[in-house]
């Protein structure tokens, strides 16, 4: 749906869609690490921002803080991204995780197919789909 609206407005706009498989608080800790070393900082003033980062601790609970850390999560998302770099040979660890967790379902399709796509509609891809029924409509 993200990717969607966002091709809406411009379709050349870089998108790469994530999956969190970690915690929050385990995915901020090498961000952290790069604040404590001192090779990143604000320009500017970013006080609801900084507000979540200072409220964000190892032991943050979402319901009793009455709000998720939103921003400081889209923080650590884009420093991951720029900054942090992988270690040698991650892909075959995330390999290994994804299969370790394809065994623990169950077997038998006892789980949930994935949701079905639904294109915005004034998308390019609503567009396509369209004028494709409406072509199918004609022959």
């Amino acid at each position: 749906m993200v990717e969607a609206t966002i091709r809406m407005i411009d379709r050349n706009v870089s998108f790469s869609a994530l999956r969190a498989t970690r915690g929050k608080v385990i995915r901020a800790e090498p961000v952290a690490a790069l604040y404590e070393q001192g090779k990143i900082h604000h320009v500017g003033g970013f006080p609801t921002l900084e507000d979540q980062m200072c409220q964000f601790v190892s032991d943050f609970d979402r319901a009793r803080a009455g709000f998720s850390p939103d921003r400081v999560d889209a923080l650590v998302w884009a420093f991951t991204d720029l900054l942090v770099e992988g270690l040698p040979n991650e892909g075959y660890y995330e390999w290994l995780r994804q299969k370790a967790e394809e065994y623990s379902k169950p077997p038998g399709g006892d789980f949930e197919p994935p949701p079905k796509t639904v294109l915005a509609p004034g998308s390019v891809e609503w567009a396509l789909e369209q004028a494709k029924k409406e072509l199918e409509r004609h022959q």
